[in-house]
């Protein structure tokens, strides 16, 4: 999920809505389970968005969705180097 937020630029651009809900949606899922609630909840705002076929909306929530990103994935490699660690 590294590239998620490129991955819902594509599709936003292709207006492949049903695509992007979907992939939203799985993002929404694995965000929670792993107790990232702003993503969740950002990818759950997307997932309606691209129901609605709101373009701006999502493209606003793509932004925020891959900054929260990238900040799970720094709390995922601090967690690995101090598992490493011990």
């Amino acid at each position: 999920y590294g590239q998620v937020g490129s991955a819902l630029e594509l599709m936003l651009e292709d207006q492949a809505w049903t695509a992007l809900a979907e992939l939203a949606h799985k993002l929404k899922g694995v965000a929670g389970n792993l107790g990232f609630e702003t993503l969740s909840q950002l990818a759950a705002d997307a997932e309606q968005a691209g129901k609605q076929q709101d373009a701006s909306a999502v493209r606003a929530l793509v932004k925020r969705i891959q900054q929260a990103n990238v900040q799970v994935l720094a709390s995922i490699e601090q967690l690995m180097r101090q598992a490493a660690a011990e």
